[in-house]
């Protein structure tokens, strides 16, 4: 996890900002993948809960799951990086 998942969070981003729910799903899909794999479980429920808006069409929650989701991916990245 640490590239391709670099590149898909600011996918992410870009998907939450237009409110595209239906791409914000096909990311978090792939993400949550990773980041069971990678064993970040926090970051893993962060995503849950932003695939259960996505699946509700909650476009309100996005801002405040996005920031969680950026926040704590930037936690990790710092962990692998200290590595």
């Amino acid at each position: 996890m640490y590239k391709r998942q670099v590149i898909q969070f600011d996918e992410l981003e870009v998907a939450l900002a237009d409110k595209d729910s239906r791409q914000v799903r096909d990311i978090v899909h792939k993400l949550l993948g990773s980041t069971r794999s990678a064993g970040a479980k926090p970051l893993s429920q962060i995503l849950l809960r932003l695939q259960t808006a996505a699946r509700k069409n909650l476009v309100s929650d996005y801002p405040l799951l996005g920031a969680e989701c950026r926040n704590e991916f930037e936690r990790v990245r710092r962990w692998i990086e200290a590595r």
